[in-house]
């Protein structure tokens, strides 16, 4: 309730305004009704103490404390009341005026106001009225005194003999914090079965409403409207009737059985809910969860309830092991979610490429931090009430421990669960889509394919992760395009004597007396040497020639891999050696992401810190 409504109902009802305690004073102001010396409310202001809220604009908290008399017992714990702020006693409450409904406040006040104009007595045979002061006016009022009324008989409703059982069974000596929700549930257990046919409609409007709030119209309005639900008729009435309902059958009144109340909560969402009042279903739906939570009704049935829950962990959890999933699923799932527009060149293979991406990842430290755990969820445990905000009265659950799944799992104890489950960061969307992104720029620059697209601020130590699990990958494609060759080794045998055999039948004779004579000869060793000499190079040279080099740059590199003389076969071409290095540098730099030759007095030489990599790039075998 704001501050100027709550000055404008006590004007124009009471004729009041609120006045400093003491003159001068701008923190605490009183009210006094007429005839009594006694205050009977105190407005506070505090002020809200934070870096956030400049000198010039400090913001204000405002609080009521007001005399209710005995009434104060009963709605000192209703939502937005409490303990009074600046007075002591039993007979005050206090509330937080932003956080309380105007209409609360402004019943508190009436009672309060009645309570004080009467000498804290409320059932008197004088009653005053008071008439708001009419300032411009000429003829001025003061507070009268008004005749008893005569006797008059008003003709009552005709009270059904279980609607009266129902409201004499209420036991006002249970506390209202606890009693509340026991009274409710013994006079639902009363009218279980009660039907009505009011023709008559009263609204009915409360916060967490009971029978006990009603009056004997409204709870006859409320049977009535009961009775054509339980027999399939929907029709729309008071928010807080729907919610009496709703209590009804978390407590189990209204089934046949627990998993009956839960269907019939779910009839109650989807054909009057969902349709009528949709605001409810923020409430309805956490209710429904706590209820097969706190039953232990089976999953398998239940699942509907959990939908969203259920998708999230599903999400999570394959970020969490993504080698568990098809890299095609774990790439529609990240793009799904994340709403990543651009498509890859690679096509197919981007997924693959993604869901090796985020493997590495997950095994890298960043600097001494988990990636799953800083970047995109962790495990997180609170404990909290079951049914908060409903009217439920219940004292053992019916298990102890429930499970949705393996990551997320509640035990229970009293009307309190200790949820354990995974919690997403509050990021973790935006750095996904930023994975993605710099995984699609990266790849489409290493394998020179499609449009360059522009880098975004991803942390350095990911973006260093993501550039070496790109060339790793590109690393196990050469590797699985390479033929394998089986060889039976058992079977060597018999070709070489067929061989022999069929090269016998074709030799003539005198090719069989030179092949006698030169078989053995140190030249035919030397020639076969050179010639292995030579298949070994154009391997290599074979290999040099995937990075874009020409034979004279693979010439080039790998003398200098292998420390080898390079001047002879420089001269011989006249080519000069830094523009091959320059050269080489450019079409290495996407593999090794920095130049691999450099120049120290003019003479050429492979970086150390990368001459291990180049050799395993460029000698394997040798």
């Amino acid at each position: 309730m704001q501050l100027e409504e709550l000055e404008d109902f006590l004007w124009r009802k009471y004729s009041l305004k609120f006045q400093p305690i003491i003159g001068g004073n701008k923190k605490i102001f009183t009210l006094q009704a007429p005839g009594n010396t006694n205050f009977f409310a105190f407005l506070s202001r505090f002020v809200r103490q934070s870096d956030n809220y400049p000198r010039s604009s400090l913001e204000h908290i405002l609080t009521l404390d007001i005399n209710c008399g005995d009434f104060a017992n009963t709605i000192r714990d209703l939502p937005g009341f409490c303990d009074p702020f600046r007075v002591t006693g039993e007979q005050w409450i206090g509330l937080w005026l932003d956080q309380v409904d105007g209409l609360e406040v402004k019943k508190a006040l009436d009672y309060a106001y009645k309570l004080a104009v009467n000498q804290d007595q409320l059932n008197v045979n004088d009653q005053y009225l008071v008439l708001p002061v009419q300032e411009n006016a000429s003829i001025k009022y003061k507070s009268q005194k008004i005749p008893p009324r005569k006797n008059i008989k008003i003709q009552e409703q005709k009270v059904d003999p279980i609607i009266k059982k129902m409201r004499e069974s209420y036991d006002y000596s249970l506390f209202p914090a606890q009693g509340r929700a026991k009274n409710f549930y013994n006079q639902a257990k009363i009218a279980a079965d009660y039907e009505d046919n009011y023709e008559d409609f009263y609204p009915f409007k409360r916060y967490f409403p009971t029978y006990h709030d009603m009056t004997l119209a409204q709870l006859r309005t409320y049977f009535t409207w009961r009775n054509k639900v339980r027999k399939g008729t929907f029709e729309k009435t008071s928010s807080s009737y729907v919610y009496v309902y709703i209590y009804e059958l978390l407590n189990g009144i209204g089934g046949k059985d627990k998993l009956d109340s839960f269907k019939k909560l779910l009839l109650l969402q989807k054909n009057y809910v969902e349709k009528y009042d949709p605001e409810i279903d923020q409430y309805l739906l956490t209710w429904l969860q706590d209820y097969a939570i706190f039953n232990n009704l089976d999953l398998k049935i239940v699942k509907n309830v959990f939908t969203n829950v259920l998708a999230q962990d599903k999400f999570l959890m394959m970020l969490k092991n993504p080698a568990k999933v098809d890299a095609q699923e774990f790439n529609e799932a990240l793009i799904s979610k994340t709403k990543y527009r651009s498509h890859s060149p690679l096509g197919e293979k981007f997924a693959d490429l993604l869901s090796s991406v985020w493997q590495k990842l997950l095994a890298t430290p960043l600097e001494g931090k988990d990636f799953y755990q800083f970047y995109i969820a962790h495990k997180n445990q609170v404990r909290r009430p079951l049914f908060d905000k409903a009217v439920v009265y219940h004292q053992e659950p019916a298990v102890k421990r429930y499970e949705l799944n393996s990551e997320h799992k509640f035990e229970l104890l009293g009307m309190y669960a200790t949820e354990v489950s995974l919690v997403a960061q509050e990021r973790y969307l935006a750095i996904i889509k930023d994975i993605i992104h710099e995984v699609d720029r990266l790849s489409r620059k290493f394998y020179k394919k499609g449009r360059a697209l522009k880098p975004n601020n991803l942390y350095t130590p990911i973006l260093n992760v993501i550039k070496k699990a790109i060339i790793e990958f590109h690393e196990q494609e050469l590797e699985a395009a390479k033929p394998k060759i089986e060889i039976n080794f058992g079977n060597l045998s018999q070709i070489r004597q067929e061989a022999s055999i069929t090269r016998e039948s074709l030799l003539t004779d005198q090719e069989k007396e030179f092949d006698a004579q030169d078989l053995n000869e140190p030249a035919l060793n030397n020639i076969e040497n050179k010639e292995n000499a030579k298949v070994s190079d154009f391997d290599n040279e074979a290999i040099a020639d995937s990075f874009d080099l020409s034979e004279d740059e693979s010439h080039f590199l790998l003398a200098l891999i292998k420390n080898e003389n390079w001047h002879s076969y420089l001269d011989k071409k006249h080519l000069m050696p830094s523009i091959l290095a320059d050269s080489i540098n450019e079409k290495l730099f996407d593999e090794i992401g920095d130049s691999v030759i450099k120049f120290e007095a003019d003479q050429p030489k492979i970086i150390d810190d990368y001459q291990e990599d180049l050799e395993k790039m460029f000698l394997k075998g040798k």
